[in-house]
């Protein structure tokens, strides 16, 4: 059953570790699409400011709002995923505790054994020390 409850844990771990990985990567890609964002809308700012087509403002805008929804569509991304994270961490613990639970039992059934035998040997010890005093009566009559 521990190696069982290892076995679980371990994956569960793995998991939460890949879906950690996966939360890491979405949240620099949302970062970057954030920095473009900013950049291209300032390059817009800058050009209008200059004067522009009409065309042009228009291919800006059109490109601005492609950014704007990508950088929506990773930022739901990264909620989603950080759902995932959130229940991978609570099955990874359940799992942590259950192995815990189980080296703990083993450990106690461990100890109980080891009493178990130390009062065995003791009895025997006690036992071999009454027959021998018997022993050591019997030759001194």
């Amino acid at each position: 059953l521990i190696s069982l409850a290892r076995n679980h844990s371990e994956k569960a771990l793995q998991r939460l570790q890949l879906l950690l990985a996966n939360v890491n990567r979405g949240q620099q890609k949302l970062g970057t699409l954030k920095t473009f964002l900013a950049e291209y809308q300032q390059q817009m700012l800058q050009s209008s400011s200059k004067g522009m087509e009409i065309s042009s403002l228009h291919n800006y805008r059109m490109f601005l709002a492609k950014l704007g929804h990508a950088v929506q569509q990773q930022s739901e991304e990264v909620n989603t995923l950080g759902y995932k994270v959130d229940a991978a961490r609570k099955q990874w613990q359940s799992q942590e505790r259950k192995r815990l639970s189980f080296e703990t039992l083993q450990e106690r059934f461990d100890k109980q054994q080891e009493q178990e035998e130390a009062d065995q040997l003791q009895k025997m010890l006690d036992a071999f020390a009454t027959q021998r005093a018997a022993r050591n009566i019997i030759d001194r009559e």
